[in-house]
């Protein structure tokens, strides 16, 4: 399968891996979550080129993850926000985050450059899979996966060539 055929997918991490395009969407949306939205600043965090940072831009406001709005201002610049649908995305940003601060140090003095804590408390703040009805934490050995029938056909379509 082409990468441009992944939107088309029955599978939903296909369809999801689509939308966000590439890896620098989480960079993206790691500077707007600290509040860095404009395009200048995204620009210099980012350290990504010109047309590369505008086309991502583009694409993530495409797909909905992103909005643009002129900025009052100054009527030559826009700002960056996530929309409802970007903002879904945070979970995975955070984890992203806890991963990278994990597995790929090392960090001076062992301490990541990034912490995730709660506001008011400092608490530390981690996602976790849980079961909807309890709440409990549930590992990966415990996951069962279910398939849409539909799904199921597209896998075999593909086994078959």
């Amino acid at each position: 399968m082409k990468r441009r055929e992944l939107s088309t997918t029955y599978c939903p991490v296909g369809r999801a891996s689509a939308e966000i395009v590439d890896g620098w969407t989480f960079v993206i949306l790691r500077e707007l979550a600290f509040g860095n939205d404009r395009f200048n600043g995204l620009l210099a965090q980012t350290r990504m080129s010109p047309r590369s940072l505008s086309m991502r831009l583009q694409a993530l406001e495409k797909s909905g993850i992103i909005n643009r709005t002129p900025d009052p201002s100054d009527a030559r610049t826009a700002i960056y926000a996530t929309t409802e649908k970007g903002q879904a995305l945070w979970p995975v940003l955070v984890h992203l985050n806890d991963w990278g601060s994990r597995f790929c140090g090392p960090w001076e003095d062992d301490t990541p450059p990034v912490r995730n804590l709660h506001r008011d408390s400092g608490a530390p703040v981690s996602v976790r899979v849980v079961r909807a009805d309890t709440s409990a934490e549930v590992t990966p050995e415990e996951l069962r996966t279910e398939m849409a029938q539909r799904y199921r056909d597209e896998r075999a379509a593909n086994r078959e060539g």
